[in-house]
């Protein structure tokens, strides 16, 4: 480091009140060695200014000790914090987030294969937004098709259970259509099974929030991981989930 960087350390530290006990030992040192040249400081005066020095080192050890105590008893911490960080990315299914989130937004996307738990509790919610002029967009598995064959593979379930959940969703949100709604509720579907099941809150707000409920092979429903992604806090990454719905959703039969 040059002479100029240096210099521009030394008085950042002490702008910022950062080491000033070493600063003043060796501040102490310099005058004391620059003056024993020409005879100013007496034996005792030296011997004073080296024990003040001595004691500013002492005090500077003795912190920089307890901050390394501090440090490494954090680090201790979160080596064995049963949380980890992954376990903190993922959350519990909060159905009351979702309804809540499902009423009080204006556009709403919905992507799983039959959404066979999900759709009966939110039928009377879309039914209620269509009247107030929401738009909703649901997509689902093709019957009969690779993915269904798929899922049944995933969930070690028949895959006739997989058709007759899609024909009872999609019968049940196509009778929820009415003439008088000044809403729209588009279907589709799609023979391709996601990795996760998706739903969009208002893609275009910059309020607009995401669940996401990844896919696991032969696993149980209520333990899938599962995580929350926010415009706000996760531009890109809700930008991403949202192109690929968007994707989908071209490449899929309207219903």
């Amino acid at each position: 480091m040059s002479g100029v960087g240096i210099g521009a350390r030394v008085w950042d530290d002490v702008r910022h009140g950062r080491q000033l006990d070493l600063y003043a030992a060796v501040g102490a040192s310099i005058v004391v060695f620059l003056l024993s040249f020409v005879g100013v400081p007496s034996q005792q005066t030296v011997l004073t200014v080296v024990m003040a020095v001595l004691a500013l080192l002492a005090i500077a050890l003795l912190i920089q000790r307890d901050q390394n105590r501090q440090l490494q008893t954090a680090v201790s911490a979160l080596s064995n914090d049963l949380t980890s960080p992954v376990g903190r990315l993922f959350v519990e299914e909060d159905l009351t987030g979702l309804v809540g989130l499902l009423r009080s937004s204006h556009t709403v996307w919905l992507w799983g294969a039959t959404l066979q738990t999900h759709t009966p509790l939110f039928a009377e919610e879309i039914e209620t937004g269509l009247r107030r002029g929401h738009n909703y967009r649901v997509l689902f598995i093709e019957q009969s098709g690779s993915a269904v064959a798929m899922s049944a593979l995933r969930s070690g379930r028949p895959a006739a259970e997989f058709d007759s959940a899609l024909d009872a969703n999609i019968a049940r949100l196509s009778g929820l259509r009415a003439p008088t709604s000044s809403g729209t509720l588009e279907i589709g579907q799609l023979d391709y099974l996601s990795p996760y099941v998706l739903y969009v809150f208002d893609p275009g707000s910059p309020s607009g929030r995401m669940f996401v409920r990844i896919g696991t092979f032969a696993g149980s429903t209520e333990r899938r991981p599962t995580f929350w992604v926010s415009r706000q806090q996760d531009g890109i990454w809700f930008d991403r989930f949202v192109a690929e719905f968007e994707d989908a959703w071209k490449a899929a039969r309207k219903v």
